[in-house]
């Protein structure tokens, strides 16, 4: 799931020469974007100093900016600003929501690297999407990071402690 939505957004790159792309020309190419996947909460473009291009939400501008502002602790788990990154799973502490973010370099028909566009992406669903899953004997489904701290379960409460699951017999074996 994620993984394409890496590559929507890196066709989107692709097809567009950030050179001679107005801000309201990227203002329009994000919101379509926007527009046609609900998983996305967010997209900006910035250009190599970090300064906004184009940036569209599907929040109101006011609270747009403060949403904006990578909320402390994420970081991308792989710093090669040349090639698509993704950071860990978080959970947003104003909405309660599971969210990763995406970047991906943004370059010009040289190759050379002008920016970046980042997305925000909701994962709530997945919340559902296990919350309905009834496997094995109990019945209980985790879906847990690299660590063993669960991302989905049924019990949403769980999710929203970060509570470590990896002791679990199951999980430890997945790990």
């Amino acid at each position: 799931f994620v993984q394409d939505r890496v590559h929507a957004l890196e066709a989107v790159v692709g097809l567009n020469n950030p050179d001679i792309k107005t801000r309201e020309e990227w203002d329009l190419t994000l919101q379509r974007l926007l527009g046609m996947d609900p998983s996305l909460r967010t997209l900006a473009l910035v250009d190599t100093r970090n300064e906004p291009v184009a940036q569209v939400s599907r929040f109101p501008p006011s609270l747009f900016g403060r949403l904006s502002q990578e909320p402390s602790g994420i970081h991308f788990s792989q710093p090669d600003r040349d090639a698509p990154t993704v950071s860990d799973v978080y959970i947003d502490p104003r909405t309660s929501e599971p969210l990763v973010s995406i970047r991906v370099p943004v370059t010009n028909p040289l190759r050379e690297l002008t920016g970046d566009l980042t997305a925000e992406l909701n994962l709530k669903f997945m919340w559902d999407l296990v919350d309905r899953l009834k496997l094995g004997h109990t019945g209980y489904v985790y879906l847990v990071d690299g660590n063993g701290d669960l991302i989905a379960h049924g019990d949403t409460a769980r999710v929203l402690k970060g509570e470590n699951v990896s002791h679990l017999p199951p999980v430890a074996a997945f790990l």
